[in-house]
């Protein structure tokens, strides 16, 4: 009896060596990752993300991101460079969106987004 090389492949990845994600500078170099991953996938994940070169007409304290992806998953996102913070209108947004069981992820580096999804 010996061991599947799945099974051998998923334990050899739970005992390595767990790297850091290194937090990204900019959360517009973020978003664009983001974005060209998803663009990548088949079918193709749609987002919908708030524009940062105007006004926004969404209501303050919305997530970021909305990925919509395969299997019906809904993935919402705040994105975060390495110094900014999660605002007081962004955590209540997030609260509520909780209450209604769903979860906002506050995403710091394109590797915590592809841990996320995959």
């Amino acid at each position: 009896m010996g061991i599947e090389p799945s099974d051998y492949l998923k334990m050899q990845q739970r005992l390595a060596p767990q790297k850091q994600a290194e937090p990204c500078d900019r959360e517009s170099k973020l978003r664009q990752q983001i974005l060209e991953y998803c663009a990548s996938q088949w079918p193709r994940w749609l987002v919908v993300w708030a524009r940062s070169d105007k006004k926004s007409t969404l209501p303050v304290g919305v997530a970021d991101l909305f990925v919509f992806a395969s299997d019906k998953r809904l993935i919402i996102c705040e994105l975060k460079s390495k110094t900014s913070k999660v605002s007081i209108e962004q955590s209540a947004w997030a609260y509520q969106m909780s209450a209604l069981g769903f979860t906002v992820h506050v995403i710091r580096s394109f590797d915590e987004f592809l841990a996320l999804v995959e």
